[in-house]
């Protein structure tokens, strides 16, 4: 905000001691605040899980060269007094009604759209929360539900990297009932069941659809309807969505008896009071006797046909992948289809051909799961690949209403604290979350690693930093490019942090204790001994920054890297924390859930804060409130107020955010290269010779503007593209 009341106005004499100078950082710690946020918790790790471990190097550089560009504009505002709207109001070029600079009002555009970023954020605050604290009963069985069909996902594909690591070993050709494979596969088949079980007993007590009379000529409009392979099936009625969940929990009940009976020594049945499949006059049975086979008996049916149920898990798993993919894209098509006026566009066309690949995609799998079905003995109509498919298919819930009342909770508390509290408050709370989700995340990777599944080991970071792109992805020889140039763009300090730092700098009073710029030597010493402070601490939180960032990168590149899982959204927030309760338990991962807390809410928290005062400034700037310091500390206090409850309202009733979202990233992208420009720009016109940097920051600096350029005209190439 302005000034603090009771802070000195006289000039004072920078720091010298390591300590003295700690003491005065803080600035930096609200940038990382802002910087590790749904970027590094989000994009950061899905980016490890499309590249691998071949981007560490990039990562380290993304955010180490992108500091240079951030210094030099604390620099100038630290020798001049001015914010970075005044500093940018100076650029030359066209301006609006003589009011501002075009820069200006390119900022006002990008701001608007990072409004809707900002919703989204508040949001995944809110769906964290709601993870961890479901505030309704339906919240909490949607809870109950989704963590045991996402820790299905995640032994599914624990599965396949276990078998992909015993690939070779002799030892492995042999039932060996302490293989991490093994084991894996009787965990896998317990989360089978509870999924399943989960469903059934949301459905039982439902009464069945009554039967409607169809006349012949709409049941023959009916039937050529569903001749179309691009037309969605006809939904199951309640009574055959009954029957596929009891088949699929008697299959799976039996297999797992086998293989426990074959290792009695490793108990898998906690929390399993109720595993007994519902039985009827018509439940289908396991062919071969199931539980009244001896334990002789089961144990070679384990030895004959444990490969076998292996790739049958990871075949269902896949399938219930691609079969969700194939809904997806059904609406999206269905939605081209009635938006277009032309039937033969080429939009159309890309969807329809989309929606065609993933059907037959789907019907590859049918066919190899009809062949698994018989190699383990499913005969006589009982279909095993066909009951997942749907059971998959027609379980689905819709989401709760409690991200919502969270996120309304924490804008309105948000909102209260930015409009009553001031710099030091801000400064407090950032470096409280800093110091949390850094420690978390780091503290979190280094656990995970235990599990020899997820492990990183030296080697995989040795291999990070052979300044190797990652191969190309299918027929695409531009996607490595793609891939890297987009990590470069969304690592460290982006166009909001560097716009907002100087105005943090100034708050701390960086500015004001150098006091005003004049000719003596002794103003010369005391800016360039508050400039050595600001370095510190921008350097401080680019490292602190740097370690979370690739912390959060390593996670996908181990995890969901390995294991080919790439949930979209926030729903990685719940993958994640899923993949340290086998290993840690349940305190660990409320642990990794506090953490992607901190790590959400630190972001909307500094973000609003910086932006009250940005917008503030601007309107200075260009004269719509008056030139001072009180005009400016109430305009600050009102949007604190105000911009936390806009985010808010664009999550609530905003029903697709996502054009809002591509939006902000197109216009942050645009951003970079200007202030790398502007950078430039006060660097060669505005700084006080006497001030200037060493030749070898001059190259770094060049070096940062030019890699802002590059990787912001890419992201905003690919941003538009999507837009449009």
């Amino acid at each position: 905000m302005a000034n603090e009341q009771n802070a000195p106005q006289t000039p004072i004499d920078p720091p010298k001691t390591a300590l003295g100078i700690l003491k005065r950082i803080g600035p930096g710690l609200i940038i990382a605040g802002s910087i590790v946020g749904s970027g590094e918790l989000i994009a950061t790790t899905r980016t490890g899980a499309e590249a691998g471990f071949w981007l560490l190097w990039l990562i380290l550089i993304g955010c180490v060269i992108k500091v240079f560009v951030q210094v030099e504009l604390g620099r100038y505002a630290i020798s001049s007094g001015e914010s970075t709207m005044s500093a940018m109001n100076q650029v030359p070029g066209p301006r609006l009604k003589r009011r501002g600079n075009w820069i200006i009002w390119f900022w006002f555009v990008m701001f608007v759209a990072s409004v809707a970023q900002l919703g989204g954020i508040v949001g995944g605050v809110g769906q964290a929360l709601s993870i961890s604290i479901p505030v309704t009963e339906y919240g909490r069985e949607y809870n109950r539900i989704a963590k045991q069909e996402t820790t299905l996902a995640v032994d599914t594909a624990e599965l396949e990297q276990t078998l992909a690591n015993e690939e070779g070993n002799e030892a492995s050709l042999e039932v060996d009932p302490q293989s991490n494979s093994y084991r894996t596969t009787l965990r896998l088949l317990q989360h089978q069941y509870k999924t399943a079980e989960f469903h059934y007993e949301r459905l039982k007590d439902l009464p069945d659809e009554p039967m409607e009379d169809i006349d012949e000529e709409e049941e023959a409009s009916e039937s050529t309807q569903n001749s179309d392979p691009l037309a969605a099936p006809e939904p199951l009625s309640l009574s055959d969505r009954r029957n596929d969940l009891r088949v699929l929990m008697e299959y799976t009940q039996r297999a797992r008896d086998r293989l426990q009976d074959y290792m009695p020594s490793v108990d898998f049945t906690e929390n399993d009071e109720a595993d007994s499949p519902p039985t009827g006059p018509d439940q289908p049975r396991l062919p071969g006797g199931g539980g009244n086979r001896s334990n002789n008996e089961r144990q070679v049916w384990v030895e004959a046909n444990l490969a076998t149920l292996q790739q049958q898990l990871l075949n269902l798993g896949r399938l219930a992948e691609v079969s969700t993919a194939v809904r997806v894209q059904r609406e999206r098509y269905a939605a081209a289809l009635a938006r277009s006026e032309d039937q033969s566009s080429a939009k159309l066309t890309r969807e329809a051909d989309k929606l065609r690949a993933l059907i037959d995609d789907e019907n590859d799998l049918f066919n190899d799961g009809y062949k698994l079905d018989e190699k383990l003995g499913f005969s006589e109509g009982l279909d095993l690949t066909t009951v997942y498919s749907t059971y998959h298919q027609e379980t689905e819930l819709s989401p709760p209403k409690d991200d919502k009342i969270w996120a309304a909770i924490v804008a309105i508390v948000t909102a209260v604290i930015l409009a009553n509290g001031r710099f030091g408050l801000i400064q407090s709370f950032s470096t409280a979350m800093v110091a949390c989700f850094t420690a978390i995340t780091i503290a979190n990777l280094v656990l995970l690693s235990q599990n020899p599944s997820w492990a990183v080991s030296l080697q995989d970071i040795v291999d990070g930093m052979r300044f190797r792109l990652p191969p190309p992805d299918g027929d695409s020889s531009s996607s490595a490019l793609s891939t890297a140039l987009k990590t470069f763009g969304i690592i460290g300090v982006g166009a909001s942090e560097l716009v907002a730092y100087p105005y943090w700098c100034i708050e701390k009073g960086y500015a004001r204790f150098a006091g005003p710029r004049d000719d003596s030597e002794s103003w010369r010493q005391r800016a360039q001994g508050w400039m050595r402070v600001m370095r510190v601490d921008a350097w401080g939180s680019m490292i602190i920054y740097t370690f979370a960032t690739m912390a959060f990168y390593l996670l996908g590149a181990s995890v969901l890297g390995r294991t080919g899982l790439t949930p979209e959204g926030h729903d990685l927030v719940r993958y994640l924390a899923v993949m340290y309760e086998p290993v840690f338990g349940k305190t660990t991962e409320i642990l990794f859930l506090f953490g992607c807390f901190a790590v959400l809410y630190s972001t909307f928290f500094v973000a609003n804060a910086g932006n009250s005062r940005v917008f503030s400034d601007s309107l200075r700037v260009l004269g719509f409130i008056p030139n001072s310091d009180k005009s400016y500390t109430w305009t600050v206090r009102f949007f604190c107020g105000l911009f936390p409850i806009l985010c808010l309202i664009i999550y609530v009733y905003v029903p697709r955010p996502a054009y809002l979202v591509l939006l902000s990233g197109l216009m942050q992208a645009i951003m970079l290269p200007m202030l790398a420009a502007t950078a430039l720009f006060l660097r060669y016109r505005r700084t006080d010779s006497r001030l200037a940097p060493t030749p070898i920051w001059d190259a770094f600096l060049w070096i940062s503007s030019l890699g802002m350029l590059i990787a912001g005209s890419w992201a905003a190439w690919s941003e538009l593209s999507k837009f449009l």
